[in-house]
């Protein structure tokens, strides 16, 4: 008797194909389920990629299934049609590819093709290469559509500059928040540095903007009612929040302001931040890398809470030098990580692996009655999405969690391997990027309290 097969029930739909055929979701699950039942199959899970093109694999659906067969759980994947895996010959080869290595099948319930012959694998080729030319040019279609709505005034996404709000399918000015933008361009015109123009903000309305948010907003040319996207321009797209002349004049003092990192000096130098990304103020964000020249021209690197430099979040006002966190890593490391490598062993300590399956069947079983309720029109598309995302999070996290366990022993005998190194004598012979290599194979985070001390968490 033939083994009765575990079949996942890949469905998309992206968000192009919605807006010239609309939710195709639930004809394509409702086939496949039929095909199933017909055929006599266990069904897994349902795996459904709502407003996904064809040619991004990173779809979060698309990816736990393919965790899902790495752990043996699908015998055969069924889909509507070959373009539900990819619009393309280089995507659907990655994806059958992990298929192939953990035998795992598929077939396409509305489509006849044969991977076993040179001729059955040429016809995909092609049918993918004509799906793909297809996608290519309904997004044509789409963009064409999209910019007669532009140049009538209709925003066509849901993002809404700083400033406005959305009326009707346009924007029209928000009085409070524009008050903001135009205190943005006037402070910058005065004071022409961006760091005071932040601080000023955030103090005089009680905010916590960001650097980079006032600077992409000064840099905006919405703001004088002109709409720009590449090479495609509608003028009086909106209502102006300031006039050009004062646009074009803080364009002219932001350029002329702004910092060169890249003159031959420095590109010469090769200059790097050996702990960039790594180094934690006490506030929870990262420290950014900074320098200073002195008059012989060496350079000098720290590291500083950017939050403590622009708004009063931050108390952390000091900064710390790259060659002294160096040292103190150079002092501390080793001895660190034999303690711990000592107490993981003398506690004979061994990951505790967590039962979660049940807790993860329980979320998918919560995701079917989620998609049984959008297919009958019993919630909206908006509460779909927000807590079919929320429940996905969880699945994610729950894998996530299962990998660090798995990896914990490993991370054990990566110490070791990293304390066999003789990585004190040879460091000074290394340049920054082998420096940075060597620190974030072993280390995750530097912490640093308000006294400058380190805190190091290990990988």
């Amino acid at each position: 008797m033939d083994k009765i097969k575990r079949v996942a029930l890949y469905i998309r739909v992206s968000t192009e194909e919605q807006v010239l055929h609309g939710d195709s979701i639930r004809t394509q699950t409702e086939a496949l389920e039929q095909y199933a039942k017909d055929n006599n199959f266990i069904i897994v899970d349902k795996y459904i990629d709502e407003g996904y093109s064809a040619t991004n694999l990173k779809r979060p659906s698309l990816q736990r299934m393919l965790e899902d067969i790495k752990e043996n759980k699908i015998d055969l994947i069924l889909l509507t049609k070959i373009d539900r895996f990819s619009r393309g010959v280089k995507n659907f080869y990655k994806i059958i590819e992990i298929l192939e290595k953990h035998k795992c099948d598929w077939k396409t319930i509305l489509e006849d093709y044969d991977s076993g012959t040179a001729a059955g694998r040429l016809h995909i080729n092609i049918m993918l290469s004509v799906a793909e030319n297809e996608a290519s040019q309904t997004s044509e279609r789409i963009k064409f559509v999209f910019n007669n709505k532009i140049r009538r005034g209709e925003v066509i996404s849901g993002s809404t500059p700083f400033g406005y709000k959305i009326v009707d399918k346009h924007l029209v000015i928000d009085e409070e928040k524009a008050e903001i933008v135009r205190e943005c361009f006037i402070s910058y015109e005065k004071l022409t540095s961006m760091i005071k123009v932040l601080q000023h903000i955030n103090n005089s309305f009680n905010a916590n903007f960001s650097y980079n948010f006032v600077y992409k907003l000064l840099r905006d040319n919405i703001y004088t009612g002109i709409y720009i996207r590449n090479d495609f321009v509608v003028e009086n797209f909106c209502d102006a929040i300031i006039s050009p002349e004062q646009f074009e004049t803080v364009q002219k003092l932001l350029s002329k302001n702004a910092k060169v990192y890249n003159n031959k000096f420095l590109n010469n130098l090769g200059m790097q931040y050996i702990f960039s990304g790594m180094v934690i103020c006490k506030c929870g964000r990262k420290m950014s890398g900074t320098y200073s020249l002195s008059t012989d021209k060496r350079i000098y690197k720290y590291y500083r809470c950017h939050i403590s430099q622009t708004t009063k979040k931050c108390d952390n006002t000091k900064r710390l030098s790259e060659k002294k966190l160096e040292i103190f890593l150079l002092k501390n490391v080793r001895k660190q990580l034999e303690e711990i490598a000592f107490r993981y062993e003398s506690n004979n300590t061994k990951p505790k692996s967590k039962n979660n399956n049940q807790l993860k069947n329980k979320i998918k079983k919560q995701i079917n009655k989620l998609q049984d309720l959008y297919f009958d029109d019993l919630i909206d598309k908006e509460d779909y999405k927000l807590k079919y995302q929320k429940l996905n999070t969880q699945l994610i996290e729950l894998e996530k969690n299962k990998s660090e366990e798995k990896n914990s022993i490993i991370n054990l005998q990566a110490i070791k391997s990293f304390l066999e190194i003789n990585f004190e004598e040879i460091y000074a012979d290394l340049n920054d990027q082998e420096k940075r290599t060597l620190w974030t194979s072993i280390i995750d985070t530097i912490v640093i309290d308000e006294n400058k001390n380190p805190t190091i968490n290990f990988l």
